[in-house]
């Protein structure tokens, strides 16, 4: 299974352009998350998982983000905490499912779909 996980990764993500009501519902979400100060919400964030993946969300206790201004990374290595997927009308049921079984696979502790 983990061979056909890795397949998927080595595609590049397609992406559709995100809705209003997919971007509402992130914003939302990260509004709720930003209470809790012990974690960092980073909207899509890629991961360097095969080609890059890149979720809607990805959260990290707050001490493990530290940004370079003068070298940025495309690629974020370490895996979140939390990686969440918020679903749309243009979206495919099964993509977005492969896509969090991948997310799990490749360290991920929990994914929300």
């Amino acid at each position: 299974m983990l061979a056909e996980l890795e397949e998927i990764a080595v595609e590049p993500e397609e992406r559709e352009m995100p809705s209003l009501n997919h971007s509402f519902i992130c914003a939302e979400i990260i509004e709720q998350l930003l209470e809790n100060k012990s974690v960092r919400a980073l909207p899509e964030l890629t991961l360097n998982i095969g080609n890059g993946i890149t979720p809607d969300i990805s959260v990290y206790p707050r001490d493990k983000i530290k940004p370079d201004f003068w070298k940025d990374v495309s690629r974020y290595p370490e895996m979140p905490i939390l990686a969440i997927e918020v679903i749309s009308a243009s979206h495919n049921i099964q993509d977005l499912l492969d896509k969090s079984t991948m997310l799990a696979a490749n360290g991920v502790k929990v994914v929300w779909t």
